[in-house]
């Protein structure tokens, strides 16, 4: 329910991408679409970052409940699940360095 949407993607680039460069004034954070995830829930069952965590982030059952509870509660708003979310991600840096300096051999 984030003024982006649920679809927005979350790039996974290794790198700093468009939006992580723009900073905090980026129009997700508007507060009427805040007050409105708080009322209403969020739907982690639409969501491709919670789909992202369920899949391939989040090992730990228990934290799977818990951000899905606090997701459909509206005490998780999407700005700071995408963050935990890219947090989360990090280690995708390192390994986008490594692919980066293997040299390939030329096709032909």
């Amino acid at each position: 329910m984030s003024f982006l949407g649920a679809r927005e993607p979350v790039h996974l680039c290794g790198g700093r991408c468009e939006r992580e460069e723009e900073g905090d004034e980026q129009p997700h954070g508007r507060e009427d679409h805040r007050r409105e995830q708080r009322r209403l829930g969020g739907e982690p069952d639409r969501c491709s970052v919670y789909l992202l965590n369920l899949f391939h982030m989040v090992e730990d059952d228990a934290e799977l409940r818990e951000l899905r509870r606090a997701c459909r509660a509206g005490e998780l708003l999407c700005g700071p699940c995408k963050k935990a979310t890219l947090e989360r991600a990090a280690f995708l840096s390192d390994f986008r360095g490594k692919m980066d300096a293997v040299e390939l051999p030329e096709e032909g």
